[in-house]
């Protein structure tokens, strides 16, 4: 095995080979073929496609940085993407990939993606990054190389939507039920929203709910971003809840080959006794169904989110732990768990500052803590 640096000035060179195969950067005219491994290699998903990567570096101004294992003959086996997320206020890190639930290295079914993984350390240490991260993905093994910690705090909900004949609403339990029942009784109504000022009152909430729960917004660019680059592949719906003609809810939904991911909610405080998250989840599952999606993922959960866990476990979905990596150990804001004292105080302080304040000053912070 040979380790060659990858230079900073970003010409592609081996880094890695192992058994005939060569890890190396791909540059911007390869990356039709890197986008056509994803959609063909079974565990792609949306957060592994260039697109994807192109709309958090373009928002958030990270360097991204594409890891391709190939064969003698050039043939892809795996990818990893990167970002270089450089914050003089966290530091600087290596990580697949910020702004993300999943991502970690993809490859053919009995490849190791070990080369990629000791490429991607390799990288840290030239850059001077203080950590790698990489947010791996359920039913993954472990990858095992020497300094490399694995922590299973984050996990998911998977719903198989084509199983056994079965209705996915069948597996529905009280719960869910009664609050799909509530919303329709209180004329909640959804629709699928077509046009672009969707983002802008999905937005509107989105930066009260985070305040709620403690957290800094994401930039109304990033979903704009979203919006105009997804929606030419018919890759991300929006869904709005209404009562009495107010927007009171809404969820973001991505589509990527046989799976519809939840990755984005807000409503508004004052209706949730309506139950407008019902009536939008009943809606979107509803949808993946008749469109013939095999899964519908209801996104990164933290275990130490009661509430959140309870209302995910209800639509009869399975938990998946998601392994996250570190190298050389875990760290970040990320790594630590909401219950953490660090999360804490920064939640206690977030939720007493004004709309106003968290509006303004939300976004710029957001690309320092993911």
């Amino acid at each position: 095995m040979s380790d060659v640096l990858i230079q900073p000035d970003g010409e592609a060179q081996p880094i890695d080979s192992l058994e005939s195969l060569t890890v190396r950067r791909c540059s911007d005219e390869e990356l039709t073929r890197w986008n056509r491994f994803v959609a063909e290699t079974p565990g792609g998903t949306i957060y592994h496609s260039t697109i994807w990567s192109d709309v958090v570096a373009d928002c958030y101004g990270y360097r991204p940085i594409m890891l391709a294992l190939e064969s003698p003959d050039q043939e892809l086996r795996g990818v990893l993407p990167l970002h270089l997320v450089d914050s003089r206020l966290t530091g600087r890190r290596l990580v697949s990939l910020p702004c993300s639930n999943i991502a970690g290295p993809l490859c053919l079914p009995g490849v190791d993606p070990a080369p990629l993984v000791r490429a991607a350390v390799h990288l840290a240490r030239e850059l001077k990054c203080q950590y790698l991260e990489i947010r791996g993905q359920p039913c993954h093994e472990p990858t095992s190389i020497a300094g490399l910690h694995t922590v299973n705090y984050y996990g998911t909900f998977l719903l198989g939507l084509q199983t056994d004949g079965m209705c996915p609403r069948d597996r529905f339990d009280r719960r869910a039920k009664r609050g799909i029942a509530r919303a329709r009784k209180s004329d909640v109504r959804v629709r699928f929203a077509d046009e672009a000022s969707a983002v802008r009152q999905f937005y509107d909430l989105h930066v009260r709910t985070r305040r709620k729960h403690g957290v800094p917004p994401q930039p109304l660019a990033f979903f704009e971003l979203l919006w105009a680059r997804l929606r030419q592949s018919d890759s991300i719906e929006i869904l709005v809840a209404h009562h009495a003609e107010q927007v009171i809810a809404a969820i973001v939904l991505l589509m990527f080959g046989d799976t519809v991911t939840y990755a984005y909610g807000a409503s508004a405080q004052p209706f949730l006794r309506l139950a407008p998250n019902h009536a939008l989840f009943d809606a979107a599952i509803a949808w993946a169904v008749e469109r013939g999606y095999r899964y519908f993922d209801f996104g990164r959960t933290p275990p130490d989110n009661p509430g959140l866990m309870e209302f995910k476990r209800q639509w009869g979905a399975m938990f998946l732990p998601l392994p996250y990596h570190y190298w050389p150990e875990p760290a970040g804001f990320v790594a630590q768990p909401e219950s953490s004292l660090m999360h804490r105080c920064f939640a206690s302080i977030w939720r007493h500052l004004p709309v106003r304040v968290t509006t303004l000053v939300g976004p710029r912070l957001y690309r320092h803590l993911t």
